[in-house]
């Protein structure tokens, strides 16, 4: 039912004084490509554990961050840990990150 039918229900049900809100979640859709150059030799330099960061890149008014550990992240050695930083310290935001 749409918002303007539903006031009209209530207002034929002797409710003349309302109000309406609507709360909608904008959705930002955004690729960004993080590319190491040299992915061997730097696999070779950055242990298990430590990792090395992407450019910021802004998306859906927030700044964000690749995290890239080469050798895995702490406990995972032998894998490559993707992770998503939020940059913008100040905000909050709920984000769902694919990476492929």
């Amino acid at each position: 039912m749409s918002m303007s039918a539903l006031l009209s229900a209530l207002r034929g049900a002797s409710r003349p004084n309302l109000s309406a809100s609507i709360v909608s979640a904008k959705k930002a859709t955004f690729s960004h490509v993080l590319r190491i150059e040299g992915y061997t030799q730097v696999r070779k330099m950055v242990p298990n554990g430590k990792g090395v960061r992407s450019s910021t890149f802004a998306v859906g008014g927030h700044d964000w961050r690749i995290k890239c550990y080469p050798n895995g992240s702490a406990g995972h050695d032998g894998y490559i840990s993707l992770y998503l930083e939020h940059a913008s310290h100040a905000k909050t935001v709920d984000a769902m990150v694919t990476f492929w």
